[in-house]
């Protein structure tokens, strides 16, 4: 029962992420039109712990632009090493609209945290837990879109590699026909 309560939680924590991660690229035009000013949080929590709490400050990261993302990474690196602060980091920098995500550094931060034994890093786990999960899958994506595109680069060059080869061969073919020509025909016997 109680395993049963903490997968629901859990998806619904997840399906909560994932819609945020599916947010527009950072077009001001686009984020004005799907987020009226009104609709942006005044105040964004940046020393709460809980896991309400850092849901809500992943949800304003969604109204950041990219110099604000920068400006609050700079302002969380000098804000210490508490757990909610390395979440925090890690949220802010694997968001989906950060210009570079930096996905690797915050899966190994939120790894880090999961091995931590101390009681604010086992009360974050959950939101942790999902987080990690939602980057590692992300990094996987993105491991498996390298792959696919050497893939068809190296089916790329075959192409060309191919077309150069059936050009030499019509060039060939060409001067075959122009030497078949030019000998005498024989005569009918």
């Amino acid at each position: 029962m109680n395993l049963s309560l903490l997968r629901l939680g859990l998806f619904l924590l997840a399906s909560f992420l994932a819609g945020c991660s599916l947010l527009p690229a950072d077009k001001s035009e686009d984020r004005e039109r799907v987020y009226p000013e009104a609709a942006r949080p005044a105040i964004v929590d940046r020393v709460g712990h809980t896991p309400a709490a850092l849901l809500s400050y992943y949800h304003a990261l969604s109204f950041f632009s990219a110099s604000e993302l920068s400006r609050e990474k700079e302002l969380l690196f000098q804000s210490g090493d508490a757990p909610d602060t390395r979440l925090r980091m890690a949220m802010v920098m694997g968001h989906p609209l950060q210009p570079n995500p930096e996905l690797r550094r915050a899966a190994f931060i939120l790894a880090d945290l999961m091995q931590a034994r101390d009681s604010v890093s086992y009360y974050l786990r959950p939101i942790t837990q999902v987080l990690a999960v939602s980057y590692n899958e992300r990094l996987r994506l993105e491991q498996q879109i390298r792959r696919q595109n050497a893939q068809l680069e190296k089916q790329h060059m075959r192409i060309l590699e191919a077309q150069r080869q059936s050009r030499e061969l019509e060039e060939a073919l060409k001067g075959l026909a122009d030497i078949e020509r030019s000998l005498p025909r024989a005569r009918n016997r």
